[in-house]
């Protein structure tokens, strides 16, 4: 994925809709660029497994432990 330009003063992202497709990426995008993702969406389920699944590098630490 090509890396998109974003402003160094975004660091607190929201996203809606960020348990799958366009959200996701999005999400993945930016906390790849190092800031910090809150994601949102209706469907409970969905969004706990993208980010324990999709975006387990950001969730945990090496130990497993959930990072807050």
């Amino acid at each position: 994925m090509a890396d998109a330009p974003v402003p160094a003063a975004f660091k607190n992202i929201i996203i809606s809709g960020g348990a799958r497709g366009i959200g996701r990426a999005l999400t993945r995008m930016m906390l790849e660029a190092g800031h910090h993702a809150y994601i949102f969406d209706i469907d409970e389920e969905e969004l706990e497994h993208t980010a324990k699944v999709h975006l387990k590098a950001y969730y945990e630490d090496e130990s497993g432990r959930v990072l807050q």
